[in-house]
């Protein structure tokens, strides 16, 4: 199997460590240096643009791949073809690699999160053909690996494998910070504080709600011009039903964002139509309209 490796820097990052990379790896490197700072996601769409192989896998420069990383997850692949994405575990490190005794898959089972909720960018290999779809990342969308998992998601074509085959290295500068990326290991009671700080959080912050409707939006514009490729691996069907599931939500992200615009007075009523039109029935649906009667959105 012949392999090549991206990576696209600013020019103010030092080449020197890149260059003595590609004079001694065994298999081509290239260099692509940007004119501007992309900012994170950009920089990886630009970088999986030019690669060219049939399975591209993503990589963070703090973390270590385990030896057999590769030749596993390609034979995954192989064995699993109509999957888009296969995602490996990951053992949680500090900063000099000495291992947590858990990882991030556990991590996110602990926090009662579904396994959809691992997304790694840094643990992912994807088809080639996936991301001629998924690919460029819209300019609204700040996180690529969110745009490409919930693509693959969507349509049940992300395999994650309960193997860890790397390590994640945290050391308090690492970009990503959510709360499965603590090295904490969660019990019960440290659930309950992290999830009544991340509600407190949550109600006092209206970005989300934005950020959701961004990327609701971008993949309303993406199936209408992409459908058609898309069509033939997962079927005509399924991609008419996600077009209309992806409108509905987006039409609805919409209508509470005019709410939280509206002065508080005036939210309560509009809280009941939405409510009337189901738009509160996930579980966590309450929590939902308590954040629409209270947090305020530019």
């Amino acid at each position: 199997m012949n392999w090549s490796w991206w990576t696209t820097v600013r020019p103010t990052i030092p080449l020197d460590l890149l260059g003595k990379f590609a004079r001694t790896a065994p298999f081509p490197v290239r260099i692509a240096l940007n004119d501007r700072n992309l900012g994170c996601g950009q920089n990886f769409s630009k970088a999986l643009s030019m690669c060219t192989g049939d399975l591209v896998f993503l990589s963070d420069q703090d973390d270590v791949w385990f030896d057999d990383k590769i030749e596993k997850m390609a034979g995954l692949a192989s064995t699993l073809p109509d999957m888009f994405c296969f995602m490996n575990d990951a053992i949680l490190t500090d900063t000099h690699l000495a291992p947590y005794p858990f990882t991030k898959l556990q991590q996110v089972r602990d926090h009662g999160l579904p396994d959809t909720g691992f997304v790694m960018g840094c643990c992912a290999a994807m088809r080639r053909q996936f991301l001629d779809i998924a690919l460029p990342l819209p300019a609204s969308v700040i996180a690529h690996d969110n745009w490409l998992l919930n693509l693959s998601d969507a349509f049940g074509r992300t395999h994650r494998h309960p193997e860890p085959l790397q390590y994640y290295r945290r050391h308090g500068a690492n970009l990503s910070n959510v709360i499965v990326n603590k090295t904490e290991r969660v019990g019960p009671l440290r659930l309950r504080m992290q999830k009544a700080t991340e509600l407190a959080r949550r109600l006092h912050s209206g970005h989300i709600l934005n950020s959701e409707l961004n990327m609701y939006a971008a993949l309303e514009e993406r199936l209408a011009a992409r459908g058609p490729e898309l069509a033939p691996l997962v079927g005509q069907a399924d991609v008419a039903a996600y077009a209309r599931s992806v409108g509905e939500r987006r039409s609805l992200l919409a209508a509470r964002l005019g709410v939280r615009r509206l002065s508080r007075y005036r939210r309560p009523l509009a809280v009941a139509g939405l409510y009337r039109q189901g738009a509160y029935r996930s579980p966590s649906g309450w929590l939902s309209a308590l954040k629409d009667l209270l947090v305020a959105n530019p």
